[in-house]
């Protein structure tokens, strides 16, 4: 299944979508919502930065107010999930492809489905790409895959409708506990997405190998195209504030190659934070204003309701965590997982991401709301002293 959904997205997709019936269009009402209001904190977070010119910043809230959002499934291709006509149309070859190698291949051979499938609806794929118009809103998933993607070219952010479900997710409008617990997990995917539109993936500097000189995110502006192109670079963020950028990636770079993440017995080998350093931003400055954000709304529910209620709404098993811890406790929750020591290890020397643990335990070292609500002391592992916190995207 997961094969097909990948190679041939919007089949199952539709199916999985349509199974949900009405309740999927209160979700996207209510992710759209949640959000926007990620969005809308990012810009606050950066108006108050001292590094970025009123220029850029300008640029900056251009960009973040005409991102492309596609959220849940493709409207126009599902439409009102009675006629699936056009489902039928996109995916035509790759049916025929498949039944008929399916029935010529006497053996059922896996991999050389696989193989087939994969590369035929590359090629089919690429083709489609080539003849239609060029669309913003194109949608870059399958609905029925959990991940998040933002492509710059179009300045757009796709969220497939498998993300709303637990452990990032749960839909419960009504209630400022539950919304909270999304922040946490669903929101904090978003705002990750997001920060890829000011990141720093991109060609390299030549004096400053690991810090990047032409910004990827920054090349495009606010439609996708190249943004205020001299003769040899194009972006929109000015040279101070790039210069200000760059101190900050500094700062990532340099806790992660410090501080080995995971810490392991035997050969030791750690995250690198060189050619991780986009993902690292995007998870602490992502993290950070949506985990900000969902707090703002836990001191409204604190302000609201009596103090006997909050301790009233404590889960059962683990009354002995406040509201704030589980909530901490909810945002590391969607990154456990199990893997073996090669997997690990070909994760550190391949991918652009750190693993999990790394992406929740670096995070909240940054974030002295996280120490605070556990009881941490100055200068231990988890509440570093300021001089050795990162701040991204934040003045403090």
């Amino acid at each position: 299944m997961d094969l097909i959904a990948t190679y041939m997205p919007f089949g199952p997709g539709y199916v999985y979508v349509k199974s949900k019936g009405d309740e999927r269009n209160n979700i996207f009402n209510d992710v759209s919502e949640q959000t926007d209001r990620v969005i809308d904190s990012f810009l606050e977070m950066m108006s108050e930065l001292d590094w970025m010119t009123i220029k850029s910043k300008n640029k900056a809230r251009e960009k973040a107010k005409e991102m492309k959002k596609s959220y849940g499934w493709p409207k126009d291709l599902f439409g009102d999930f009675i006629d699936y006509s056009k489902i039928d149309e996109y995916h035509y070859h790759d049916y025929n492809e498949i039944i008929d190698r399916y029935k010529n291949n006497k053996t059922h051979n896996y991999y050389q489905m696989r193989a087939i499938m994969i590369k035929g609806y590359s090629n089919r794929e690429s083709l489609r790409l080539i003849k239609e118009k060029p669309t913003r809103t194109r949608f870059m998933l399958s609905p029925a895959i959990v991940n998040a993607f933002y492509q710059p070219e179009s300045n757009s952010i796709t969220l497939p409708y498998a993300n709303f479900n637990p452990p990032f997710y749960n839909y419960a409008r009504n209630s400022p506990q539950i919304q909270a617990y999304n922040y946490a997990g669903e929101h904090a995917i978003a705002g990750h997405e997001l920060v890829h539109g000011f990141d720093d993936e991109g060609t390299f500097n030549s004096e400053i190998p690991y810090l990047l000189d032409f910004l990827t995110g920054v090349q495009f502006g606010s439609d996708g195209s190249l943004s205020d192109c001299g003769w040899n670079e194009c972006g929109w963020m000015d040279g101070a504030s790039k210069e200000g950028f760059k101190d900050m990636a500094q700062c990532v770079v340099s806790q992660y190659n410090t501080q080995c993440c995971p810490q392991k017995s035997g050969t030791t080998m750690c995250a690198n934070g060189v050619t991780t350093q986009g993902e690292n931003i995007a998870d602490l400055g992502g993290s950070l204003y949506s985990i900000l954000l969902a707090f703002e709304r836990y001191k409204t529910i604190k302000s609201a309701i009596s103090i006997h209620l909050i301790r009233s709404l404590r889960l059962p098993g683990l009354e002995q965590y406040s509201p704030n811890q589980l909530f901490w406790i909810t945002h590391g929750f969607g990154w456990c997982e199990t893997r073996s020591e090669e997997n690990m290890i070909n994760q550190l020397l391949t991918n652009v991401h750190s693993p999990g643990i790394c992406r929740v335990e670096q995070v909240v070292q940054d974030i002295p709301a996280f120490a605070k609500d556990f009881g941490c002391t100055m200068g231990q592992k988890m509440y570093p002293t300021p001089e050795q916190r990162c701040k991204v995207w934040v003045q403090e």
